[in-house]
């Protein structure tokens, strides 16, 4: 266990009631040059790339400070914002929670491993019905723990209708849950063009009559698979984070 993380078939789970994350402590990490400085010729798509990256992981752990540059900032402005209005916050007064569908792999012991996602207090799983696969390749300069000639990274996950596998499935942190009131909005950012979708929710959820206890689940009823990059549960009295923290 590494700054109270887990990991477990693909998936990191952080433990929220880590003194680290009581916000009564700086948790900090610095993002102070820009990987160009580092690579070169990184396109802007990629550069935006590797800058969401670090946002959503800081999100992920907890982090409430980062030390960064103005590279950084104008790569992903936007979600420089989102950050700077979730960082730190837990499940009790955190406005929204996240989870970012992608993959990326490293190689351990000579075999390769998959990271899945990036999901601060909201958790999509695979079952049979349910199982996606990672998509949206992208390319970048190679890291140390590649593994041979894998230099990429997947930035969204799909359904596979023609494999019989039609929802994505997710769960929410119980105790987000609980300070979650019965109207709140659900954003699914989605296909390549990275439409938002918005879903005002009245209600309490329950997963009791689901078979994976899941709290809720995307489903493609007709067409093509349903490629997704973001989802989020935004708390309503949040209004304004609503308007002010739209990630992309």
């Amino acid at each position: 266990m590494e700054l109270a993380q887990t990991y477990n078939d693909g998936y990191d789970t952080v433990d929220w009631n880590s003194p680290l994350r009581n916000g009564k402590r700086y948790f900090g990490e610095e993002l102070e040059r820009s990987v160009q400085k580092w690579h070169g010729n990184l396109s802007d798509e990629q550069q935006k790339h590797f800058t969401e990256n670090s946002l959503m992981r800081a999100a992920q752990l907890g982090i409430n400070y980062i030390w960064t540059s103005r590279d950084f900032i104008n790569a992903s402005f936007k979600m420089f914002v989102w950050w700077t209005l979730t960082a730190g916050k837990g499940p009790k007064n955190s406005p929204d929670d996240v989870c970012w569908l992608r993959e990326d792999y490293y190689s351990k012991q000579n075999k390769v491993v998959s990271w899945k996602n990036f999901e601060k207090l909201l958790y999509q799983r695979d079952f049979n019905g349910a199982n996606t696969k990672p998509v949206m390749k992208i390319e970048r300069p190679p890291f140390h723990s590649d593994p041979e000639e894998m230099h990429y990274d997947h930035y969204a996950r799909s359904t596979d209708v023609e494999d019989g596998q039609n929802y994505i499935l997710f769960f929410i942190d119980p105790l987000f849950k609980a300070n979650l009131s019965d109207h709140f909005l659900i954003k699914v950012t989605y296909t390549k063009k990275w439409k938002t979708a918005t879903f005002e929710v009245s209600g309490n959820i329950s997963n009791k009559t689901l078979p994976h206890k899941d709290d809720f689940r995307l489903r493609v009823v007709s067409g093509g698979d349903l490629i997704v990059k973001f989802v989020r549960i935004i708390k309503l009295y949040s209004a304004w984070f609503y308007q002010a923290a739209p990630l992309l």
